[in-house]
């Protein structure tokens, strides 16, 4: 549509056409973009002592960010799409780790630097006091838990629930959502810039279309 209306000033109706349509489409990137850098503009993670993961906290996130993991219906979804994606199965976790023997020394396993996401999700956090069989299978101290954290209760070793219930999973997800989120929003920012200059050859097209146009008629 621009390069008929530019070249042709019987088209003149289609690049007046493709200036509005990119008007809209500047305006919706730039409120996206806006979005994204303004839901990902908190959260920090600081790498508790003698482990390889971060320590996560829910409420260092943006508002939007935890309703979408506080909300029940939402997370099962979640959960379940993890689940499936086989996040702590037979992927890149139980690919690196699932050779880990057993009599492995705690300390030595929650030291090795997970991805953000198989961290929060895949084991239980290393204060509850669980050693490590392989992977994705940990025993319980043998005198039981001595914490009454939810995360330490929330573990189990089927894989269909590992700490998918666990606030250092939705820690997890948070943490991978703004890392991600923040990549795209760059993107974005790259992309809204092409369009903006885009917008302004079509605006200089149209503006020379009515000077030929005036020219002519006089």
């Amino acid at each position: 549509m621009a390069l008929a209306g530019a070249c042709c000033r019987a088209c003149n109706p289609l690049l007046w056409l493709y200036v509005i349509a990119m008007f809209f489409l500047v305006i919706g990137m730039f409120f996206v973009t806006v979005f994204t850098y303004a839901v990902t503009n908190k959260g920090a993670a600081t790498a508790a002592a003698g482990s390889g993961y971060g320590d996560y906290r829910i409420e260092d996130y943006s508002d939007w960010l935890k309703d979408r993991v506080g909300d029940y219906d939402t997370w099962q979804q979640i959960q379940s799409c993890m689940a499936d994606a086989g996040v702590c199965g037979n992927g890149r976790f139980s690919g690196q780790f699932g050779g880990v023997a057993a009599g492995i020394d705690a300390t030595d396993f929650y030291s090795q630097n997970l991805p953000l996401l198989q961290s929060g999700c895949c084991k239980p956090p290393a204060y509850c006091g669980y050693r490590p069989v392989n992977a994705t299978f940990y025993e319980p101290p043998a005198s039981g838990l001595e914490t009454t954290d939810a995360d330490c209760q929330e573990w189990s070793n089927e894989a269909s629930l590992m700490c998918f219930r666990c606030n250092a999973c939705k820690n997890g997800v948070l943490a991978t959502t703004k890392s991600n989120w923040r990549g795209v929003a760059g993107a974005n920012t790259a992309a809204l810039a092409l369009l903006v200059f885009a917008y302004s050859l079509g605006c200089c097209a149209l503006r020379n279309n009515d000077r030929r146009r005036h020219r002519h008629y006089y």
